[in-house]
């Protein structure tokens, strides 16, 4: 498929921006995504970490990409999601119990951001409303956000047409793992160090880095040469 239309220029601010995105998801660094989501536009100029990370905006952001990371379409999503509830809830919850109590816990997070703002809950009508309005401020949705869904829906929707499970951005490994290995720069050896959970105390290192044979195939010989360039062995 080659389609003009789903395809733009990415400089490279945006590109290692979205490198370090992907490897903060992958160790499930989530005090990094809201630094994250500015580096990426998708808060206003002027919107700090801090003030985004107490939205709990970057919880639901997270958690979205992270299922759609991991394949298999709308089906296999909503499975996900409803394995997660039950393991949070209890599993002899019914869907509609299920989505009460995920509704009960989000408006008591919601309350609990007013009042960090010190608002008065009390006095609020309309507590939903109210966040949400707050939460407009601050995030914007950049333009290429636009082609980088259109383009991922099609592609995804022809690999599920033939398999179930496809995934689209693990399809994005292969390339992100050269990038990553052969990159020079400050941020890509940072998001590197992320990627391998090397850095921050708090985060979890990953088990398994969700890279294939295809991956692998890149990444050995680059890092053996690698090796030989700084006086290693081989």
């Amino acid at each position: 498929i080659l389609d003009w239309g789903m395809t733009l220029e990415v400089p490279s601010n945006l590109q290692y921006a979205l490198l370090e995105f992907i490897a903060h998801l992958n160790v499930e660094d989530y005090d990094a995504v809201p630094q994250d989501f500015i580096n990426l536009g998708f808060s206003p100029e002027g919107v700090s970490a801090e003030r985004l990370k107490a939205s709990g905006i970057t919880d639901g952001l997270s958690f979205a990409f992270r299922q759609l990371s991991a394949g298999g379409g709308p089906k296999k999503i909503a499975e996900r999601v409803e394995g997660e509830l039950k393991q949070r809830y209890g599993a002899e919850l019914s869907g509609p119990e299920l989505e009460k109590k995920a509704q009960a816990e989000l408006l008591a997070a919601m309350e609990a951001q007013l009042a960090s703002e010190g608002v008065d809950v009390k006095g609020v009508t309309n507590v939903m409303e109210e966040v949400s309005r707050r939460n407009r401020e601050l995030f914007a949705l950049p333009p290429y956000v636009l082609y980088v869904a259109r383009a991922f829906s099609t592609l995804e929707g022809i690999g599920l047409s033939v398999d179930e499970d496809y995934a689209i951005v693990q399809e994005c490994y292969p390339y992100l793992a050269r990038r990553l290995f052969t990159d020079r720069s400050p941020r890509s050896k940072a998001a590197l160090r992320a990627m391998l959970g090397l850095d921050g105390p708090a985060v979890r290192a990953p088990s398994a880095l969700p890279f294939g044979a295809d991956t692998v195939g890149v990444v050995v010989p680059t890092a053996q040469s690698s090796a030989r360039g700084n006086g290693g062995g081989g």
